[in-house]
């Protein structure tokens, strides 16, 4: 769940985003709506904050880009159509584009978010249980579980051979059952140690590609 603040008194940007963005979006909680720089940077500190909405205009405040250095992920809307390209930390917005085309935009914006959240989260847990990302079995198997994660609505890790192996096959254009193997091999490579056994009971003995993913993917 990400936190967001919104930053502004125009009164159509606090209607787009709660409409189109935070009202149909099940990862973003809304903060609050601030148009005070005091107030604004006493809920930076107070919260953990993801995410900030605000206009061009206040973007340009070196105010406001003080309060707003340590926020990554910002959403900024114009006035006008703007010929200021996307980065993978800003997503700009126009006032007159339709809601449809904001919340598509949105949408995609959060879609990569989570993506680069889940896998350093991903990467940390493989880490501390000493997989050597050296391996190709090792970056496959990240792949592995934030594609999952990503679906676990659909429980993907139940069907390795049909669902996962074909997609990180894709990915590194490699066959499918090279994928599989080099998992397996680089899971058998690392030792059971009290990191595996602290984080989850199901790893004692011997530890398998689908307990390994669902586990992750279930604790993180």
């Amino acid at each position: 769940m990400y936190k967001a603040i919104i930053y502004s008194n125009n009164l159509e940007i606090i209607k787009k985003t709660c409409n189109c963005l935070f009202s149909k979006s099940n990862n973003i909680k809304l903060i609050g709506i601030f148009d005070n720089l005091e107030e604004f940077n006493k809920a930076l500190s107070s919260y953990k904050i993801n995410m900030v909405v605000l206009s061009e205009m206040d973007l340009k405040n070196s105010q406001v880009q003080h309060l707003l250095k340590n926020i990554e992920n910002k959403v900024m809307f114009c006035n006008k159509n703007t010929n200021i390209r996307n980065s993978k930390y800003m997503l700009n917005l126009s006032l007159q584009s339709s809601d449809s085309y904001i919340y598509e935009q949105f949408q995609n914006f959060i879609l990569k978010l989570c993506d680069r959240t889940t896998r350093k989260k991903v990467y940390k847990v493989l880490e501390k249980l000493n997989f050597d990302f050296k391996l190709n079995g090792t970056n496959y198997l990240l792949e592995a579980i934030v594609y999952s994660y990503m679906n676990k609505d659909k429980y993907l890790f139940e069907n390795l051979k049909q669902e996962i192996y074909p997609y990180v096959a894709k990915i590194y254009d490699v066959k499918p059952d090279n994928v599989k193997w080099a998992i397996i091999r680089s899971i058998n490579s690392v030792k059971i140690n009290s990191n595996f056994k602290n984080f989850s009971s199901q790893f004692c003995d011997k530890i398998t590609t689908k307990t390994l993913i669902s586990e992750i993917v279930n604790r993180i």
